[in-house]
């Protein structure tokens, strides 16, 4: 094929970058693609322009972005300069301290300052690190006070808390702390009056009364001279300034104290029952409303003077007649009294009759019944023992409404007793027609005991759980138990109360609020203040039982702001066993609250739930106590125990050492070391130290010169010597100083100093020797081979040598 040029070459359709073309890649023809060229960038590497390249596809130009830079270039083979401009350029300049931008190109340096009393700033330039404000004098004070309650300033610039109290039954005061809001005072209920001299009422005349009176108010009525009251509509005077006088017909309720001797009179004219003034005593009434009581021994005198009468009332306690006064028209219940020793003569009627037999009272007399044909008793019919009845002939007894008195073996038949008014006591069992009860189909003696019952359809129960608490029956249980529980999340709080709140229902339920319609503050529920998405139980909307459910807090409300409880949203739609929506048997259990925290309430709403519509009710199911560990307790799963202070365990004192703890606010041990035991002398201030611990055993103190002795118990000390005196013994006694002038050995008295002489031969060698006599006349010179002293020439020798030479 001979050669042909590019041009002689076909036209190439468009390129897919799939196309296979030869390269020379190091010295070696290669095939590539069309792809894989176009792809490879003019150089591998990012690099930077001064201006933008577009065939540089790896290029980057140099910007500025925003202000405080600017970028200037200098030309080909020159510089690209960046530069600080602005405020940026003014921070370079800036001087210490904190930098404010004053202007759009300039900075100034700033420092923070105190701008009252109760403020200090250190540092604040902020050149030596942050500034820092302080609270100096009474915000310092107020800042470090605890506790809760109102401030008070205490001695200079002290702050202290203090809490508004009340005198007890005079003054009550809520909040006294302020904590919860303002305090009030008022007076306790039924106070105490303190103080001996007297409480003033209200004064003023009758025109300046209350235009709006109420009962039970008081005051001292000025134009009448007497105090007075306000109670069933009207003032009434309760006392006179001479005291009680007179009685008018409106007077109730007045008890006249009573003296311990004599009787109460009542004299002179007397106001009757039909009112009016002076109306005199004579035909008028005096009416008790209620009962007349005197007290002790006092009688009450009742003298009829003309047509006089006396009306007693018809019920209560009436009088005590201890004249001969006359009854007339009454009735006296046998039930209530007791009317004895009357005389037959008395009577009107003193005897009775009995078919024809008249019998005085006291009397007796006998009754024949076989003649006539009937025996009638009007009172009651009693038959004794042996008593019999001829009954030959047709004999009709009648008892009219009276009470039969059987004090034999009488049998009675067809007769009603009616059990109020009768007992039957000591019935046998085998007496009765039915002497068993059958519950179901068990049949049961009575007397008898059955530990089961069988044929038992249904079974109700009084206490079918409905509030917490109630026993739940079997069958209860079991339908829940059929139906099925499904536990959602727990909720942290119930709501024990019933809210006062507006309801809206949302889209059937999803997003439905519960929103405060009572005065505005936090949301609180069983003695807690949730907070904005805590779950919340609400079950006690018994007046509107359709908005009970389960609710997040989404506004936790405060004094401005109402408190709003969306439903949960596991909970807003109707889904049976489902943990994403609200049906019966679903289960949430109660994490927190004062009583709710342990508790699981269950649904037990039968049906389809309509929300806004359906009444949803809970049942409580179960209660367990839920515990938390305190101070120094630690819990781990259902077990308490000591937290360690990290003291161990092990000895500590000893005979040379003392312990030395540290206790916390517990009362735990949180650290113990080892003291060695050293005192010094002058803590010794008591006491005496034993001789066998290096003391004296006694409490003597020595005077200066005195000598230390033993006494056979303890260290005693002598008197004080004078100067070159000699300490005598005293035997067992105490020791005493002597002049040396005064001391006698043997017959020798008045000793001086005497040296060894030579009696015989001058300069010749003597021979002293030690002997055990110590008292009499010595002999002058005794010899001696052990000893032996040369006076002319000094020298003390001795048999054997003396140790060290010779003297």
């Amino acid at each position: 094929m001979p050669n042909q040029t590019i041009t002689q070459l076909p036209t190439a359709a468009a390129l897919t970058g799939t196309e296979q073309v030869p390269i020379v890649q190091s010295g070696v023809t290669v095939q590539t693609t069309v792809g894989d060229i176009a792809a490879v960038p003019v150089t591998g590497y990012s690099f930077v322009t001064a201006t933008s390249e577009g065939s540089l596809s790896q290029s980057r130009q140099l910007s500025t972005s925003g202000g405080g830079l600017t970028l200037t270039d200098n030309g080909a083979g020159s510089t690209l300069v960046l530069s600080l401009s602005g405020a940026a350029a003014s921070l370079v300049a800036a001087g210490t301290g904190i930098q404010v931008k004053t202007s759009a190109t300039t900075l100034t340096a700033r420092s923070i300052a105190a701008g009252t009393t109760g403020l200090s700033v250190a540092d604040g330039s902020g050149v030596a690190g942050n500034p820092t404000i302080s609270l100096t004098g009474m915000p310092l004070y107020l800042a470090q006070s605890t506790g809760v309650g109102l401030l008070t300033r205490t001695s200079g610039n002290s702050v202290g808390v203090v809490t508004l109290q009340g005198t007890a039954n005079e003054i009550d005061v809520s909040n006294g702390t302020g904590n919860a809001g303002d305090p009030t005072v008022g007076l306790a209920d039924n106070p105490t009056i303190p103080g001996t001299a007297g409480m003033l009422v209200p004064v003023g005349t009758t025109g300046q009364r209350t235009g709006l009176p109420s009962n039970g108010i008081i005051r001292y009525n000025s134009t009448t001279q007497t105090f007075e009251g306000y109670a069933n509509s009207a003032w009434r005077d309760f006392a006179l300034t001479g005291g009680v006088t007179s009685f008018s017909a409106g007077t109730t309720g007045l008890t006249p104290a009573v003296a311990t001797t004599g009787a109460i009179t009542l004299n002179g004219v007397l106001i009757g029952a039909n009112g009016g003034t002076g109306v005199a005593n004579t035909g008028k009434t005096i009416t008790l409303g209620g009962s007349l009581t005197l007290s002790g021994a006092h009688d009450l005198t009742l003298t009829q003077t003309g047509a006089t009468n006396v009306t007693l009332p018809t019920t209560g306690t009436l009088a005590t007649l201890a004249g001969s006064e006359t009854l007339t028209n009454k009735t006296i219940s046998g039930a209530n009294n007791t009317l004895s020793n009357i005389g037959n003569a008395s009577l009107t009627n003193s005897s009775v009759t009995y078919n024809g037999v008249t019998v005085a009272l006291g009397a007796s007399g006998t009754i024949t019944a076989s003649n006539p044909n009937a025996l009638t008793v009007s009172t009651g019919l009693q038959l004794n023992s042996g008593t019999t009845y001829d009954g030959s002939a047709a004999r009709t007894i009648s008892i009219d409404s009276t009470v039969v008195t059987l004090t034999g073996s009488q049998v009675l038949t067809n007769k009603t007793i009616n059990g109020p008014d009768n007992s039957l006591t000591n019935i046998a069992n085998s007496s009765l027609a039915n002497s068993s009860l059958t519950i179901g189909t068990t049949n049961i003696a009575l007397g008898a005991t059955s530990l089961t019952l069988a044929g038992l359809t249904s079974v109700t129960l009084t206490q079918n759980p409905t509030t917490a608490l109630q026993a739940a029956t079997k069958q209860y249980v079991d339908t829940l138990v059929a139906s099925g529980i499904t536990y959602h999340t727990p909720v942290k709080y119930k709501t024990p109360q019933t809210l006062s709140a507006t309801y809206n229902n949302g889209s059937a339920g999803v997003g439905a609020t519960l929103t405060n319609s009572a005065s505005l503050q936090p949301f609180q529920t069983d003695g807690f203040t949730p907070l904005v998405g805590d779950r919340i139980l609400v079950y006690n909307q018994t007046a509107a039982p359709e908005q009970n459910g389960v609710y997040t807090v989404t506004v936790a409300g405060d004094g401005s702001t109402a408190w709003v409880l969306t439903r949960a949203t596991d909970a807003d739609t109707y889904a049976l066993k489902s943990p994403n929506g609200l049906g019966e048997g679903d289960a949430f259990f109660v994490t927190s609250g004062n009583t709710g925290a342990g508790e699981t309430y269950v649904c037990n709403t039968v049906g389809t739930i309509t929300f806004g519509t359906t009444a949803i009710t809970f049942a409580q199911v179960s209660a367990s106590q839920v515990y938390s560990a305190g101070t120094g307790l630690t819990l781990t799963n259902t077990t308490f125990s000591i937290t360690n202070t990290g003291v161990g365990a092990a000895t500590y004192g000893s005979a040379s050492a003392v312990p030395v703890f540290a206790v916390n606010a517990q009362g735990q041990i949180t650290s113990v070391t080892n003291t060695s035991i050293a005192i010094a002398a002058s803590q010794v201030t008591s006491g005496t130290l034993a001789i066998a611990q290096g003391g004296t055993n006694g409490s003597a103190t020595p005077t200066a010169g005195a000598v230390p002795y033993g006494n056979g118990t303890a260290y005693a000390f002598s008197a004080a010597g004078n100067a070159s005196e000699v300490l005598l013994s005293g035997g067992t006694g105490s020791p005493t100083w002597a002049a040396q002038s005064s001391l006698s050995v043997g017959t020798a008295t008045n000793a001086v100093n005497i040296g060894i002489t030579d009696d015989t031969t001058t300069n010749a060698t003597m021979y002293p020797v030690w002997v055990t006599a110590n008292t009499g006349n010595l002999p002058a010179k005794v010899t001696s081979t052990k000893l032996s002293f040369n006076p002319s020439t000094g020298v003390l020798t001795a048999t054997g040598g003396i140790a060290g030479g010779a003297f």
